[in-house]
């Protein structure tokens, strides 16, 4: 309502609890439906954060929690891109959807092509069509795709596979390579807490060991107290400066640890 403050999210992932909590926490919720915008006023408004942007996380270990960050914590690729016309299949609002958004809002040549929930059973067909070349999604995600139509998948120009959002097997990595040889296969290990704090390239599970503890300017550090992964990170959101274990019980990847 201020343009200083913002929190997005699809309806169905503000159940009338998360609706009833955010308007108690001064949030003004505004629904956008065929008809227009219909906000609900807060009884007691706050004053509106400058800059912040707010996340809901996924529930994975309980119920969704509200993470702040701002547009610069979010903006984790800083690096020249290769030009690419990126699939972005996630929910608005998420934290991987904020990844694809800032990439194409502050990398030059990075081009969207945003696939709606019902979309995603046909997604290769429209990515072929609109010569997408770099795609992002879950192991779930890609798992699906390949079961249900291999051979649309491989119509589709992909350079840059990404996988993330959930524990990134071997056995994944090896089938996307089988079908993309000469792609580039990523994954990623992101949470809305600390953002994206592993990313690699070399197309094996885990990460690489003498990445623990190593303290790198600008990047995040890595490290194991007892079963936990704990990350520091340039990216936390707000009030999660210094180690933070991403999560309850948050593993560190077992293949190269």
């Amino acid at each position: 309502m201020h343009g200083t403050e913002l929190l997005l999210s699809t309806v169905r992932r503000v159940d009338p609890a998360m609706r009833a909590e955010l308007l108690e926490a001064g949030f003004t919720v505004s629904v956008l439906d065929d008809d227009g915008v219909h906000p609900s006023a807060p009884a007691r408004p706050r004053a509106a954060e400058p800059g912040r942007l707010w996340l809901l996380t996924s529930g994975s270990t309980g119920r969704p929690k509200r993470v702040g960050h701002t547009l610069d914590t979010l903006t984790t690729v800083r690096a020249d891109q290769p030009d690419r016309t990126w699939l972005c299949p996630y929910a608005p609002g998420t934290y991987a959807w904020w990844q694809v958004v800032t990439l194409s809002l502050t990398q030059p040549g990075q081009h969207l092509v945003v696939v709606e929930p019902e979309e995603l059973d046909d997604w290769p067909t429209i990515a072929a069509a609109h010569r997408v070349d770099a795609a992002s999604g879950t192991p779930t995600f890609w798992r699906r795709t390949l079961y249900r139509d291999a051979e649309a998948l491989a119509r589709v120009p992909l350079r840059q596979l990404t996988l993330g959002g959930e524990p990134v097997d071997q056995a994944i990595l090896d089938q996307v390579r089988e079908l993309f040889p000469l792609a580039r296969i990523s994954w990623i290990y992101a949470s809305s807490e600390v953002g994206a704090s592993i990313v690699v390239h070399d197309g094996r599970a885990g990460f690489p060991v003498d990445w623990l503890d190593r303290e790198i300017p600008g990047r995040p550090t890595l490290s194991v107290r007892g079963d936990e992964l704990v990350v520091t990170s340039p990216y936390h959101g707000v009030g999660l400066a210094g180690r933070c274990a991403p999560g309850t019980g948050c593993r560190c990847p077992t293949t190269g640890c």
